[in-house]
């Protein structure tokens, strides 16, 4: 808010974008000097000189019905005219501000997410945050997605594919890690990768008693009788790992054998065909 004042008695003006308001005042507010005023002696000087001031700023000038200017008009009751300067004032520092934020690209901060990575020894891991992925080399051991996240926003980090022959697992043993992003880079997002593990087990027919025993090396399973599947548990194999199946002991009265007993494991759970007559 500008104010002028003229010598005692006579009216105070404030120049506000462009315009003029004034009005006359006592006791008078005391001058603001450095600034231009078309303050006349009197108010009624100063009250003549606000249609000039409207026509150069672009306004239109209020008519009486003589056809001269209406100066009663630029009469502005002061309560009026503080509270429009107020709002005046709180609209342009609104506006400055937005105008800084958006010079300086806002004032939001973003941070990266990345982690550690043990056992990485095949190709094929693929990791997402909902957003980037990134795809860490065979042995690996660290990662970083390229894109970043804003401070306080939450991000999730998932394996969306598996390394060949791997299970790789965050803390705590699940696929996810989740947090909120805070103020600084996350970097403790680790994982770890071991060899997956699948089921070794098959399918069962003709078996109509028990006693019927199948090994793997050192792991053995009984199945009863009217089984139709079986499975070695809680023993795992793993992905390039040796299997053989056998007959251990044979059903009463019945003899079985094993189809496709003898392979590698694959990337899949193992299963085989046993039959009994």
């Amino acid at each position: 808010m500008l104010k002028l004042q003229s010598p005692a008695g006579r009216a105070t003006e404030v120049i506000m974008f462009g315009s003029i308001a004034n009005f006359p005042l006592n006791p008078p507010l005391g001058r603001f000097p450095g600034f231009a005023s078309v303050m006349r002696n009197d108010t009624k000087n100063l009250t003549r000189a606000a249609p000039d001031v409207r026509k150069c700023a672009g306004l239109p000038v209020p008519q009486a019905e003589n056809g001269n200017p209406d100066n009663s008009r630029y009469h502005v009751p002061f309560e009026m005219l503080m509270n429009t300067l107020r709002l005046y004032s709180r609209l342009l520092a609104t506006l400055l501000c937005a105008i800084g934020l958006a010079a300086c690209g806002g004032s939001t901060t973003t941070i990266t997410i990345g982690g550690a990575i043990n056992g990485l020894t095949t190709s094929g891991l693929t990791l997402s945050n909902g957003v980037n992925t990134v795809a860490p080399a065979a042995n690996a051991t660290s990662y970083t997605f390229s894109g970043s996240v804003n401070q306080g926003s939450t991000y999730a980090i998932a394996v969306l594919v598996e390394p060949t022959g791997l299970t790789c697992t965050f803390a705590g043993k699940t696929n996810a890690f989740t947090g909120v992003a805070g103020g600084e880079n996350v970097t403790n997002a680790d994982l770890t990768c071991v060899q997956s593990a699948f089921n070794l087990g098959g399918t069962v027919t003709g078996l109509t008693t028990d006693g019927l025993v199948l090994a793997d090396g050192n792991s053995t399973v009984a199945i009863p009788a009217n089984a139709t599947t079986f499975t070695f548990a809680p023993a795992k194999i793993v992905t390039g790992f040796a299997y053989g199946i056998t007959v251990l002991s044979q059903p009463a009265g019945l003899t079985c054998s094993v189809a496709n007993g003898i392979g590698i494991a694959g990337t899949t759970d193992v299963s085989v065909s046993v039959s009994c007559v």
